[in-house]
């Protein structure tokens, strides 16, 4: 069988590749041989780049949030004490108002009619009467009312009349028909002083009728002016003891001039009390035990983005809403710059607790994974993960530009230096460099 031998193109290829795996090969020696690819392979891995910051203590405020609306410290609906039409309006929509001011007037024609018709039936009265007026006390001397004196002396000229007609009766001077006429007088004067008692306290009575009649013919005339109402003294603002100091806004009015308003009428203005403001809003069950009376409270309102306005929790309801378990609380909103309006809707936050060395570090540093909260913190090179509860978000601004720390609870110390960015790229005990 013939041998096929090859070409000289396929001798020349066939000794660059041994040349090559000689070379290879001796390399290879050179570095150690077997040893150096060992050690190849086992070198440390790469170092992952990262960025620092340090877990500092800081000032942490606890709060609870809500919202709810503002509503008036008081409010008022007044109304018209009587009937009448309305011939004047003194205030309108936003104008501010103190107690006794004038807001409406009601036509007071027939009213002072009717007090001086009750003025003429009382002096009618005390004219019977032979007095002026009615002392305060109510009381007058019946002995000294004409009528009465009239009747006492008629009384005594009979009963002397009696007396003497019995002297001349015992020696029979006088007749028996004369001595019962005698008689007959002396009781008919003293019907006439009893009847004329009678009528002066009658008369007494109707005076006073008479008396109660012209004031409340007073009290008419001056209801036809419609004024602010005065709070009483548990009604008034915290801080506030002068019932005439209290401020007033009108928030409606319900009546225009030459209308017709009575008594019976739903209301013609609807008055507010907005310095202070109060808001009632309700809370979760489960924070019943960090809310306490004279804790402060934030409001901050959509007008007004950059700025929040002070309160202060007043009253707390010691009850839970069975059907949705919330509280409510009532807090009181100074509003010494009338800024807010009330009905308006306010977001506010209330200090239940401060915390004067709260460990915190950047939010940043705070990773969060299948329900696991942890930062990594760097030791001898080497990133750890620690597990911690996160608590408040609190903002500084005073290194420059403004930066969000949270608090944290864990195996961590202040000062500990915890990752703030490549932490995708981590795993526990990662050799770490900082960038």
């Amino acid at each position: 069988m013939k041998r096929i031998l090859p070409s000289g193109r396929v001798w020349a290829v066939l000794l660059i590749g041994a040349a090559v795996g000689l070379g290879v090969f001796f390399v290879s020696t050179s570095r150690g041989g077997p040893k150096g690819a060992e050690n190849i392979k086992e070198s440390a891995p790469a170092e992952i780049a990262i960025t620092t910051a340090r877990a500092t203590p800081r000032i942490v405020e606890r709060h609870v949030e809500m919202v709810g609306t503002l509503e008036g410290h008081d409010e008022v609906t007044v109304s018209a004490k009587i009937d009448g039409r309305v011939t004047r309006l003194h205030h309108d929509v936003g104008d501010v108002v103190r107690p006794g001011e004038i807001l409406a007037e009601i036509d007071d024609t027939d009213y002072c009619l009717g007090e001086r018709e009750a003025v003429f039936g009382l002096e009618l009265e005390l004219a019977r009467l032979g007095v002026t007026e009615i002392p305060g006390d109510g009381k007058i001397d019946m002995k000294r009312v004409p009528a009465i004196v009239r009747a006492s002396n008629l009384e005594i000229n009979a009963k002397q009349n009696l007396e003497r007609a019995r002297r001349l009766s015992a020696s029979r001077t006088i007749s028996t028909e004369e001595m019962d006429r005698v008689s007959t007088e002396h009781r008919v004067t003293i019907s006439a002083r009893e009847q004329a008692e009678m009528e002066a306290k009658t008369t007494l009575a109707s005076s006073r009728l008479k008396r109660a009649q012209l004031e409340t013919a007073r009290q008419k005339l001056t209801d036809t002016r419609v004024v602010v109402p005065s709070p009483s003294p548990s009604r008034l603002p915290p801080g506030c003891t002068d019932p005439k100091s209290v401020r007033y806004v009108v928030a409606a009015r319900k009546v225009s001039e030459g209308e017709m308003v009575r008594s019976t009428s739903a209301g013609l203005f609807h008055l507010i009390i907005v310095r202070p403001l109060k808001l009632v809003a309700t809370l979760p069950e489960r924070v019943i035990g960090e809310v306490k009376r004279e804790q402060p409270v934030t409001l901050r309102v959509e007008g007004y983005p950059d700025q929040t306005f002070p309160g202060k929790v007043a009253r707390i309801n010691p009850t839970i809403n069975r059907f949705n378990r919330t509280f409510t609380l009532e807090v009181h909103v100074p509003n010494e710059e009338g800024k807010l309006p009330a009905g308006g809707f306010v977001k506010a936050s209330v200090q239940t607790r401060r915390i004067d060395q709260a460990l915190t570090v950047p939010e940043e540093a705070v990773v969060r994974f299948a329900g696991v909260v942890k930062v990594f913190v760097v030791r001898e090179g080497k990133a750890s993960g620690v597990v911690v509860q996160t608590g408040e978000i609190i903002t500084d601004s005073e290194s420059g530009a403004p930066r969000r720390w949270i608090e944290v609870r864990g195996r961590l110390v202040a000062g500990d230096v915890v990752v703030t960015s490549g932490h995708s790229m981590l795993a526990d005990q990662s050799a770490v460099r900082e960038r």
